[in-house]
């Protein structure tokens, strides 16, 4: 994890000198190589996305990939999904000013997992995720949930007091933990964050390993890259994790 962060650092450090965009993952949409996600201005928070981090961290793939998380994947879906994005992402608050968040949500009626394995420490004053336990069960897909708040479906955000009126804020979860934490969050249920308590403070900065899985529909489509990915790592996989690879293969001239 040390060493995954040490790296993924080296590359933050020189983007943060540019003006990153506000966070808002474009996750089943076509995203630019090495370009920091965009958004919306509401955002609370900034982040950035390490460039192909199964080539220039490519010791993300033996945890990404590892057959233990591959396996509760699988049980989770019924079968391979269609969509295993690996990414690596740091956030930090927009400004020095505190600023409340909203929740989001998904709005389609497919299952979809987010697994995020901190790189860091995350506790209170670190910016941890917000998650509603159980708040995915409600409705059968998202539209209904957010008629449920008696909202429209676009935008896709609720502040505190909508949530609260179904959801009591002592069900609330801050997703903190040490370094190597594994958390998986069902993308039907609410989700805000980070939270900043201290938004000036210099350590708020933290640093996941971010994979977006989604369940297969007949029909459906996804406009993505896949996991750009060197042959030799390829090759090294069993067939069962090369089967959630969904690979493009590195060439060197693709730096040119």
């Amino acid at each position: 994890m040390d060493h995954i962060h040490a790296k993924a650092d080296v590359f933050f450090r020189g983007m943060e000198t540019s003006a990153p965009q506000v966070h808002e993952a474009p996750r089943q949409q076509r995203t630019k190589r090495g370009a920091s996600s965009g958004g919306s201005p509401a955002h609370a928070e900034q982040a950035l996305e390490l460039p192909d981090p199964l080539v220039h961290a490519s010791e993300v793939l033996d945890i990404a990939f590892h057959e233990s998380i591959l396996k509760l994947e699988a049980h989770f879906f019924g079968h391979i999904p269609s969509m295993y994005r690996v990414g690596v992402s740091r956030y930090f608050p927009c400004d020095g000013a505190p600023h409340p968040g909203r929740f989001r949500q998904e709005t389609n009626d497919l299952d979809s997992l987010e697994i995020l394995i901190d790189l860091a420490d995350v506790d209170d004053s670190r910016g941890p995720l917000v998650y509603v336990p159980g708040s995915h069960r409600y409705g059968s897909c998202r539209p209904r949930l957010l008629s449920a708040f008696g909202l429209p479906v676009e935008p896709r955000r609720l502040e505190d007091k909508d949530v609260e009126n179904i959801y009591p804020r002592k069900t609330w979860a801050k997703l903190s933990g040490e370094r190597g934490s594994i958390t998986a969050i069902h993308n039907r249920g609410l989700t805000k964050g980070p939270v900043w308590p201290n938004p000036g403070g210099t350590s708020n900065k933290p640093t996941v390993i971010r994979i977006y899985i989604t369940g297969r529909r007949q029909g459906s489509q996804y406009d993505w890259d896949g996991n750009l990915i060197r042959r030799w790592n390829f090759d090294r996989m069993s067939p069962f994790q090369q089967a959630f690879t969904h690979a493009v293969f590195f060439e060197e001239q693709m730096l040119a």
